[in-house]
């Protein structure tokens, strides 16, 4: 899932748009920015605020990991010294599967 996360975001910048699982990556730039908008606990009853949110915190830990991985000259060096990330940022995204 990992993997598959991070070669959906380098492909971002040429042109392909995520499908599937990951579409919510086209969003990425405004996910990134994401404010909630929740001002009383009855609002996380609406599921879109639950799933926004959920798709926000997936693309930042996306992104942070990706960009982190892109500071090693070998990519699976990146990978093993940044598994723990990128276990959580596929954990992150799966969370958004289940809930979505």
């Amino acid at each position: 899932v990992a993997r598959y996360l991070i070669k959906t975001i380098s492909q971002l910048g040429s042109g392909n748009k995520p499908v599937g699982t990951t579409a919510y990556l086209a969003r990425v730039e405004q996910l990134i920015q994401y404010q909630s908008d929740v001002k009383r606990a009855e609002d996380w009853l609406k599921p879109n605020v639950v799933i926004e949110a959920f798709e926000a915190r997936a693309a930042r830990m996306s992104v942070a990991v990706a960009q982190n991985l892109s500071k090693f000259t070998d990519p699976e060096e990146g990978f093993q010294e940044l598994s723990a990330d990128l276990v959580e940022a596929a954990a992150a995204h799966c969370q958004l599967i289940v809930v979505s």
